[in-house]
């Protein structure tokens, strides 16, 4: 979709109802997006957990606040982060490939904690989430340069192999690590189900590599070939790096949530006055409405690892309807294989989408809350309304754009 992509658009050609939902999947993913995010940002700061959450909440106003003045200065910031978190990665990957040997010499894939068919998948299902961003890809196509397809595709690419690589990387040193080598059960495994702790309760030494992986590793590596002063400084530089890459997560997240709610009361599925402008050019209901989503969502649960099992319901399901819509749709201009392939792929990201409503019960609750929540606001208004939904067009959606492009 050239124009603008994404499950919304995806859906919308066969279901206006189907499409909100979507829409509202990928809500789910950015409210966490943003809660979890600022929480792993300021994990890497090593903030102590008691000030966690109030520093979250005062920063998540804060790039509110930077959002109502204009966004052009925070896309700044966020390009300038983006570059050096990519640059400080692949320093760490090529760090990290001596520790590979050591680390492929101690996986285990055989501990009866994580080798029945069921555990197996379910660990496939947490590795699927480390690709979440191609939906946020799919949903920037309308900003793209022309060719869209050739931009998407240098797009998607160079992010896939990123991604694929360096966790793979990354996930074989961890076991390398001194802490790691003599670990035969997974920490989760011995403290959460035999030991019934809370996530947020586990020790501190399993937090620290559950949270902060990439921070242990720069640490780690840096001290092996600088030495251990040289090493800690360089961890926490490179701390820095990411937490700085994680705070301009929590703007990309609130924005991806202004710009939902635009497109939906664009359209008429919600009030039209998350259209409403400010001075500056940014929808300004939307935008305090998505700051203030994620603060409550914190005030809930602030943990990493919880707030991850809220996270992955809403990004699988918007990823399942927009690639199954596409599959459905006979007016799209693909070949019978892409089509093929399309089914198969949405019949797999459904499986995943059912794994995570039965073995996270409260991802569940949260995501149908808030699919309840906003369908009832959308039939309500058709009910005192009546009115009839009229698709936005490209040229109509721009006009966001280009006032989010001005200051």
């Amino acid at each position: 979709f050239p124009e603008g992509g994404g499950v919304y658009t995806a859906a919308r050609q066969l279901s206006p109802t189907l499409s909100v939902i979507g829409a509202t999947l990928l809500l789910c993913d950015y409210i966490v997006t943003a809660a979890l995010s600022a929480v792993e940002a300021f994990h890497y700061m090593g903030v102590p957990p008691g000030l966690t959450v109030l520093l979250c909440v005062v920063t998540i106003a804060g790039i509110g606040v930077i959002n109502w003045l204009g966004a052009k200065n925070a896309g700044r910031f966020a390009l300038v982060i983006a570059i050096a978190s990519l640059g400080a990665s692949l320093i760490i990957g090529l760090m990290c490939l001596p520790l590979l040997p050591k680390g492929l010499s101690t996986v285990n894939t055989g501990h009866g904690s994580i080798g029945s068919p069921w555990q197996m998948w379910e660990s496939l299902v947490r590795i699927v989430l480390a690709l979440s961003g191609v939906e946020a890809v799919a949903n920037m196509t309308g900003l793209m340069k022309e060719p869209v397809a050739r931009t998407a595709r240098r797009t998607i690419w160079p992010v896939l192999a990123e991604v694929v690589v360096l966790n793979m990387v990354f996930g074989i040193a961890l076991n390398a690590l001194p802490e790691m080598r003599g670990v035969e059960v997974p920490a989760y495994v011995v403290h959460e189900i035999e030991g019934k702790v809370a996530p947020e309760n586990v020790p501190d030494d399993v937090k620290a590599y559950r949270d902060t992986a990439v921070k242990m590793l720069a640490t780690h590596t840096a001290s092996n070939i600088f030495g251990p002063e040289t090493g800690k400084v360089f961890g926490i530089v490179l701390a820095t790096i990411f937490a700085g890459l994680l705070l301009s997560a929590v703007n990309t997240a609130v924005m991806a949530m202004v710009s939902v709610m635009y497109s939906l009361g664009h359209d008429g599925e919600l009030p039209r006055r998350l259209t409403k402008l400010n001075y500056s050019g940014v929808p300004w209901v939307g935008l305090i409405i998505a700051c203030t989503l994620p603060v409550a969502v914190l005030l809930f649960e602030a943990d990493a690892k919880a707030l991850g099992e809220l996270y992955a319901i809403g990004v699988v399901g918007a990823i399942c309807i927009n690639v199954l819509s596409c599959a459905a749709n006979k007016h799209l201009a693909i070949k019978a294989w892409e089509r093929r392939g399309l089914w198969a792929l949405g019949a797999l990201m459904a499986i995943i989408e059912c794994t995570i409503v039965v073995a996270k019960p409260n991802a569940t609750v949260f995501a149908a809350s808030i699919i309840v929540i906003v369908l009832v606001f959308r039939f309500g208004m058709r009910f005192v309304k009546g009115a009839a939904v009229t698709p936005a067009t490209a040229a109509e959606m721009q006009e966001l754009l280009t006032a989010l492009e001005q200051e």
